[in-house]
């Protein structure tokens, strides 16, 4: 009984893990985007003047 415990938790705490590291891992590819965008607006509105 205590190793079905053992296994239930473990696979929480992996599923957690999991969906931590996609949130953070979806954060960073959003920063970059972001950047990315603001770099791009300033670049095409030195070109422009």
């Amino acid at each position: 009984m205590a190793n079905k415990a053992f296994k239930s938790d473990s696979q929480r705490l992996a599923f957690s893990v999991l969906i931590v590291g996609f949130c953070v891992y979806g954060g960073m590819v959003e920063s970059r985007v972001s950047v990315a965008h603001t770099l791009m607006r300033r670049y095409t509105k030195r070109r422009k003047t």
